[in-house]
């Protein structure tokens, strides 16, 4: 979904599993009337030039990003919400009914080249196990497409500049869908944390992200 305000000239850019329900309801707080611009889920930016009138251009674009060592767990733990849910690059309901979070990413590190989907995916189903990163929703030829890009980790400073751009009081910032789990650095392992280091290694450098214990 890209979320878009016209009252206020504001879009949200959705990336999976960075708290963008929460931020959708905040908009529709901030405007009742807001409009999806896309029906499929997680839209990447380069759709927003594709389906958007000219003048949308000239509006302020955001989207929210997540460190990738917390957004891995966060994916695990989606994944054994929705058993239903089986694209053939994610784990099997089996695995994921059975391995704890270390042996599932030592099964994935190697995921076959053969499984890998579009990137970025077009909806939540084709989104792969442990990647692409969140920069393939935000970049178009290599290149932030954006406004500004805010982390999970500061939302409520973050969106308080949104708030101070668009020129308005902002709604409280709620905080929906929520992960029931322990922090994040609590699944890792020396070796499971060096592997979400290298398949995200394009987030870690393009938004500064380190693991914190």
């Amino acid at each position: 979904m890209i979320a878009v305000s016209h009252k206020f000239k504001l879009i949200h850019v959705h990336i999976p599993k960075t708290g963008g329900s929460s931020i959708n309801t905040w908009m529709e707080a901030l405007d009742p009337e807001i409009e999806s611009l896309c029906q499929r889920p997680h839209e990447p930016v380069s759709n927003l030039v594709r389906y958007s009138p000219a003048e949308m251009l000239t509006y302020h674009v955001f989207c929210v990003v997540r460190n990738p060592w917390a957004r891995a767990v966060s994916l695990y733990h989606y994944r054994k919400k929705t058993p239903n849910l089986q694209p053939p690059h994610w784990p099997s309901r089996s695995d994921i009914n059975t391995l704890s979070f270390r042996d599932t990413v030592l099964k994935s590190e190697n995921q076959s080249p053969e499984l890998a989907e579009k990137c970025p995916p077009s909806e939540v189903s084709e989104v792969a196990w442990l990647e692409p990163s969140c920069s393939a929703w935000i970049n178009i030829d290599g290149k932030l497409a954006v406004n500004q890009v805010c982390k999970l980790e500061s939302i409520h400073k973050d969106i308080g500049l949104i708030g101070e751009k668009i020129g308005c009081d902002i709604p409280a910032f709620p905080h929906k869908n929520s992960s029931q789990h322990t922090h994040y650095s609590d699944y890792y392992d020396e070796e499971t944390r060096a592997i979400i280091a290298k398949k995200y290694k394009e987030d870690i450098d393009f938004f500064g992200y380190a693991f914190e214990g």
